[in-house]
């Protein structure tokens, strides 16, 4: 299955850049207030209609209302066919595909596409990938790089930053923050507001496969997800021997 995951993500991405490289497109505002374009929307189509080989089970996706249950499942699809619409808008280089599979509130399968940076990320039980192949030995960079959301500042942050050894701070928009900490390029992504489920499920799951520490402030361990909560607590992921204070 993850080798289908990975190649739905890639057409996907393609069909995002062949809307971001025209640049001729609308921009249209959702119920709430957040925006969708063109490319949201094709992504979207393209990974519903690949996932609906891959096995029936519900969904989803930022771009639809989701479907009711008398029982929430406990395995189900958490998509976002385009995460950092604003930073897509914007034409700053840093949005993503995420799908992910929920497993028992966990994240075991997941997929984040970086289609301009042309990196794919993925994760399948604990197994992590990148372009594909299995990395079995990660290094991280020297110091201590923190990345932070470039749309949404948080007030709480300079304060972390006081408490940690922050050698660098590294701005940056959607699920790309989790694979640069999984990827060894970064080392502490701290975020104290809530976020939507779809922006984290995928790189949560990439993040663990690659041994990294992703920890809800309020409750101390890894983040949950159940199909009809929406929210995903703020987190702290570090990498796996970097000393986090919170």
């Amino acid at each position: 299955m993850i080798e289908e995951l990975e190649q739905l993500a890639l057409e996907a991405g393609a069909a995002i850049l062949a809307v971001y490289t025209k640049n001729d497109f609308t921009v249209q505002t959702k119920a709430d207030s957040s925006p969708v374009t063109e490319a949201d929307l094709k992504a979207n189509e393209i990974i519903l209609k690949g996932l609906q080989m891959l096995g029936g089970y519900p969904y989803i996706s930022e771009e639809e209302a989701p479907k009711t249950y008398s029982a929430p499942p406990s395995r189900y699809w958490l998509i976002d066919p385009l995460d950092g619409t604003k930073e897509f808008i914007a034409r700053r280089a840093s949005f993503t595909v995420n799908i992910a599979l929920i497993e028992d509130k966990k994240p075991g399968v997941a997929v984040v596409y970086d289609p301009l940076g042309g990196m794919l990320y993925s994760a399948w039980y604990g197994e992590y990938r990148e372009n594909g192949k299995v990395v079995t030995k990660q290094t991280w960079a020297e110091g201590c790089i923190l990345v932070s959301s470039h749309s949404h500042p948080e007030p709480a942050l300079a304060k972390f930053m006081e408490r940690n050894a922050i050698t660098e701070h590294q701005r940056i928009g959607s699920s790309i923050k989790f694979c640069r900490v999984a990827s060894g390029q970064a080392h502490i992504y701290p975020r104290f507001a809530a976020l939507r489920v779809w922006d984290t499920a995928a790189g949560d799951g990439v993040a663990r496969a690659a041994g990294c520490k992703v920890i809800d402030w309020v409750t101390g361990s890894p983040p949950e997800y159940e199909y009809d909560k929406p929210w995903t607590s703020g987190f702290c992921l570090s990498a796996p021997h970097t000393e986090v204070r919170f």
